[in-house]
């Protein structure tokens, strides 16, 4: 399935957006999910604190007025 295919499937829940957006991140960024913290997140600067940063990154597909979606997770 390409990524144009997958942008275009509907998240049903918020639970698959934190899990696409966790796998993701282990691809993206050779995140070890087991032992991730908040701390680490902040360190390093990952784009998973927002969902406007998670989508600019490429993690998350892009959704109509995301700008507005910057409060940190």
């Amino acid at each position: 399935m390409s990524r144009r295919e997958k942008d275009r499937k509907t998240i049903s829940n918020w639970y698959n957006i934190f899990m696409m957006l966790m796998w993701a991140m282990a691809e993206h960024y050779s995140v070890d999910l087991r032992t991730i913290s908040r701390v680490q997140i902040y360190e390093q600067e990952l784009p998973c604190v927002s969902v406007k940063a998670a989508i600019e990154a490429g993690l998350l597909p892009g959704v109509r007025n995301y700008e507005t979606l910057d409060n940190l997770i």
